[in-house]
């Protein structure tokens, strides 16, 4: 299912079954309660919701009774789960390498989330920021991503590494023995930011197993998935673009777009889903987005700006306004009225 909001790879997910199954617990009923699916878990390509995988972290949590679910879902997990990014970090040759791996690559897992890597004073400090729109229970996801990269860390160049601090932005876990033992003893909670704090002597510590010539492969392909990511992303705005131009004249379809990119109509979806999107939902969304610009800020007729959006009839334009607004479009133009503040 395509995301509009902050996803994160169902690789994060690939044992959670087994896991779940160890706590004797089921994972399905706990899938549909988020709803994921059992085949969302099979597809390590796939963005998943980020805020689903959130919620579904913390419905484990309180259906295993186990207040550290994602600190010790953590554990579990094997190395390398986060694909890319994580064979980045264990091929790395030094902490300070990996750490500088997570800061440009972590796009690769989850996005949007911004990342950020500074050295003063014999000091470093990776922070990080969950992105405005992911609004789903974090202290489980909070768990399972830094206890994670400490495990990896520790995996990379052993288990004498350990951060000079962890601040996190939320309460404190209910598991104070757990937390030591997988964190740290100097673990702070309620924190403006998220950051792992390490000393220049941990940072410099070099991989007992480390592999040069693999990571700058791993770099390169990192770098490469970047890039197309920044395409998929760019033809999604494109396509948007296209939309938007031709919903009107009605010379909007898939196959007509598809060849003012020069591409098939297979080849468009293909990119648009790479894209964490299909074109149906762009369409739909499209419109729905000008018609809150139409509704709000014209005197346009609701004929005229159904046939501005594209449809044939008035009434297909009114089902469309109840499923985005569960409201007619002039109640809709109304309550938008009501709110647009006064201009001096």
């Amino acid at each position: 299912m395509p995301q509009s909001g902050p996803t994160i790879r169902a690789t994060i997910l690939a044992r959670f079954d087994a896991f779940i199954a160890g706590q004797k617990a089921k994972v399905r009923p706990l899938l549909s309660q988020v709803g994921l699916r059992p085949s969302d878990l099979g597809d390590p390509d796939r963005l998943l919701s980020l805020n689903a995988v959130a919620t579904l972290l913390d419905a484990a949590a309180r259906r295993c009774n186990d207040p550290c679910l994602g600190l010790h879902y953590a554990e579990f997990l094997p190395a390398g789960s986060t694909g890319i990014l994580g064979h980045l970090v264990l091929s790395a040759p030094t902490v300070r390498d990996a750490i500088q791996d997570v800061e440009r690559y972590v796009g690769l897992f989850m996005a949007p989330i911004a990342v950020s890597f500074s050295e003063k004073g014999g000091r470093g400090v990776l922070s990080w920021q969950y992105p405005e729109t992911f609004s789903a229970p974090k202290l489980q996801l909070s768990g399972l991503m830094v206890g994670a990269l400490i495990m990896r860390l520790q995996k990379v160049a052993g288990p004498e590494v350990r951060p000079l601090s962890v601040e996190l932005d939320h309460r404190p876990f209910e598991c104070a023995d757990e937390v030591r033992r997988i964190l740290g003893s100097r673990v702070r909670f309620d924190r403006p930011e998220n950051l792992l704090a390490f000393d220049s002597n941990t940072l410099n510590r070099r991989a007992a197993g480390a592999q040069p010539g693999l990571h700058s492969l791993m770099r390169q392909l990192g770098d490469r998935v970047l890039e197309e990511q920044r395409q998929e992303a760019d033809i999604v705005e494109l396509t948007r673009r296209q939309i938007a131009a031709r919903l009107k004249s009605g010379a909007g379809g898939l196959d007509t777009i598809a060849g003012a990119f020069g591409l098939s109509a297979r080849a468009l979806q293909g990119r648009l889903k790479r894209g964490g999107t299909t074109f149906e939902t762009l369409v739909g969304a499209t419109r729905q987005q000008l018609a809150e610009s139409y509704l709000r800020d014209t005197g346009l007729s609701m004929t005229e700006i159904a046939m501005l959006l594209g449809f044939s009839e008035l009434s297909a334009f009114t089902r469309a306004s109840q499923r985005w607004f569960s409201m007619s479009p002039s109640a809709y133009r109304v309550a938008a009225r009501r709110q647009r503040p006064m201009r001096g």
